[in-house]
């Protein structure tokens, strides 16, 4: 099983659809919209990383290997004459074998000039439900919304297809955390999962080298066996 070893950057690509229907402009309580929305619940597709900027397609039950990269796409969309209005919320259901860091990015229209019509946000790492917050854009159309969203993540279940009958000793993959205003990655988190089938290595010196455009800013920080860093890009 090919693993990667580098920087795992959750991405969120979202397209919209719309065709404007009238005005809509009665008043309400802002309300979670989840049970009227379709393809939010599980992913529609789910790959794999392969190699460099290679993704390969695998069974939508399978479970995220830990330290291995994956690409989740959900194809959704909301249900017709269904009002969304500013404070309006729907949930995003991620596989619990997912792993991330807190990560917030707006959701777009396709068409130019794009206008952001709500916010998409994942709380924190290994968390398996994110939560789109919807502003007023769509308060004036009621068909036609649908879009797809597509989710970078690192696994964490234990890895039983490889071949080699064992999980890696060393992986390493990490997530932006920060961007600038400008939308550019600022600050990104490593974590190093070494040893985690607890095999007897004897006397081990791990040196991990930070690349370049990056400072570290700290701290380290051990969670069982998994190590944090806390790096700045610039």
């Amino acid at each position: 099983m090919w693993k990667r070893i580098g920087l795992s950057v959750l991405g969120l690509v979202v397209t919209w659809l719309l065709l404007f229907s009238g005005q809509l402009l009665v008043a309400k309580a802002a309300t979670d919209i989840t049970a009227n929305t379709t393809g939010l619940n599980a992913p529609s597709k789910i790959e794999e990383q392969t190699g460099d900027n290679e993704w390969t397609e695998v069974a939508l039950n399978s479970k995220l290997e830990e330290g291995q990269n994956y690409r989740l796409t959900y194809s959704w969309s909301i249900a017709d004459d269904v009002m969304v209005t500013d404070g309006d919320t729907a949930s995003v259901t991620l596989p619990t074998t997912a792993a991330h860091g807190y990560v917030s990015f707006p959701v777009k229209t396709k068409t130019l000039p794009t206008t952001t019509v709500g916010n998409v946000e994942l709380q924190n790492d290994k968390s398996s439900a994110g939560t789109i917050t919807f502003n007023n854009e769509l308060a004036s159309t009621n068909v036609g919304r649908s879009g797809e969203m597509t989710f970078q993540v690192t696994g964490t279940s234990d890895s039983t297809n490889d071949n080699s009958g064992s999980t890696p000793i060393i992986t390493k993959n990490g997530w932006v955390t920060s961007y600038n205003s400008d939308g550019i990655p600022e600050e990104v988190v490593w974590n190093i999962a070494f040893n985690s089938e607890n095999k007897d290595l004897g006397t081990v010196t791990l040196t991990d080298d930070i690349g370049g455009n990056q400072t570290y800013v700290g701290p380290v920080r051990f969670h069982s066996r998994i190590q944090f860093q806390w790096i700045r890009l610039i």
